[in-house]
This record gives structure tokens, C-alpha cells and sequence, in this order.
């Protein structure tokens, strides 16, 4: 939703948990400011609950090992999904 509206944004992975990043270095409400590749600006952007605003990142994550995957404008691939359930 970010990256159609302009915004670069990346995928965050953390440990049973995935949420996005916003590039928005000039955003000072977010309670931790993110480095992506040693560029600094990033905040968390949670889509899921009523209480996430925009730039707070849960304590959980603070310290947490994350990767981060910028979303570049890149084609892609549709893939078979290999399922017992789906045969």
C-alpha cells in the first residue's frame, strides 16, 4: 500500500511476526527511528490492532534480530504453492 502511494517501504521480519517499514525521515512521532542498510529513517508501520499508530514499534521488536527487505519495483513470479491439504 505504501510503495503505490509513492512511499519507499520495506517488509520487516521478525520472529513469528512481519509488518512493514515506511522511508520517512522526517516523521519525529515514531518511538524508534530504523536503519536499513545503514540509511536511518525507517519507522514500523503495523498494520494489524487498533492501537498501532503510525511509527510505534512494539517493545518485543526493540532489540529483536530483524530483517528487513526493501520493496523494490521489481516483477513478481507467481509461484506454485506445494501443500499436503492442496492436492
Amino acid at each position: 500500500m505504501y510503495k503505490g502511494a509513492g512511499f519507499r517501504s520495506a517488509i520487516v521480519l521478525a520472529l513469528g511476526h512481519a509488518a512493514t517499514l515506511v522511508y520517512l525521515p522526517e516523521y519525529n512521532k515514531a518511538n524508534r527511528i530504523l536503519s536499513v542498510d545503514g540509511e536511518s529513517g525507517w519507522v514500523w508501520a503495523e498494520a494489524t490492532g487498533r492501537n498501532n499508530p503510525l511509527g510505534w514499534m512494539p517493545e518485543r521488536f526493540i532489540g529483536a534480530e530483524l530483517m528487513a527487505y526493501e520493496v523494490e519495483d521489481e516483477t513478481i513470479a507467481a509461484t506454485a504453492i506445494e501443500h499436503p491439504l492442496c492436492r
